[in-house]
């Protein structure tokens, strides 16, 4: 397993490391301390985000990233960010016994949205559901999705992003073969920018997966029509990002600083 270490202390320290994949988190630790990378009276008061509850020591490396690519591990006085390069393997979430409408049916309706509403490239969303936080990329190839919590850089480079899933927005003359192959299967292709091809890496699909990206379109749909109504045109070019935060029962819809989210990670 081939690692990138970005260790910020007191300064910054950016390492590739190789390690089995079978290591424990307590087994690179080791390895961090004993190659001069990592102070070992740190280690004690780190934590990781979703394993409070685990040993640390014994946590699977590989158990880090079933979800994502990247991995924090923090303390009052040490950052360690650990990014899994994965090897790059494109694939159409296609299963035939999953119900991809109410995807069809939220990418339809933003079409439709951005037709009526002009949406800068490179327009960076926030959207908060309940817990769940994400930054949401519009391009004009389509939509990336990003870990508010781990992927709050990526969302704002001009390149080399990594999403954890997008989904890529074409007319029906763009489709290769196997595209158009595929888009059959779960809808009749569509002569407008709305035909989806979903990329969620090396994960697997499953209804869930795509309820949530059908929920985060039609999250995007609501943004965009508020502004409609307002008549004005969303954009993050400055230190404001266009959001959209339900938590209980409150729903707030406009904009939040950019400052104030980076207070937030």
């Amino acid at each position: 397993m081939n690692l990138k270490v970005k260790i910020k202390d007191t300064g910054m320290v950016i390492q590739k490391v190789k390690i089995a994949d079978t290591s424990t988190l307590g087994a690179l630790l080791d390895k961090l301390v004993e190659d001069g990378l990592l102070n070992i009276h740190f280690i004690p008061e780190l934590t990781v985000s979703g394993f409070e509850d685990k040993n640390l020591q014994a946590i699977k490396v590989s158990a880090l990233f079933e979800f994502d690519t990247q991995a924090v591990l923090s303390s009052r006085d040490v950052r360690i960010t650990l990014t899994h390069k994965k090897p790059e393997k494109k694939v159409l979430a296609g299963d035939k016994l999953l119900d991809y409408s109410k995807v069809v049916h939220s990418v339809e309706k933003f079409d439709e949205t951005t037709q009526a509403v002009d949406v800068p490239e490179g327009t960076v969303f926030y959207i908060q559901q309940q817990e769940a936080q994400f930054l949401v990329r519009y391009e004009a190839s389509g939509i990336e999705f990003f870990y508010f919590k781990t992927q709050y850089e990526h969302a704002f480079l001009d390149q080399g992003r990594q999403p954890f899933l997008r989904v890529t927005l074409k007319v029906k003359g763009e489709l290769s073969k196997a595209e158009l192959r595929w888009i059959r299967s779960v809808m009749l292709p569509s002569k407008e920018r709305r035909n989806p091809l979903i990329d969620i890496g090396e994960r697997v699909v499953s209804q869930g997966v795509l309820d949530d990206i059908a929920m985060l379109f039609h999250r995007l749909v609501v943004i965009l029509g508020r502004f409609w109504k307002n008549d004005e045109r969303p954009g993050s070019e400055g230190e404001y990002l266009p959001a959209y935060v339900q938590v209980g029962e409150a729903c707030s819809i406009g904009y939040v600083a950019r400052h104030q989210l980076e207070d937030i990670r």
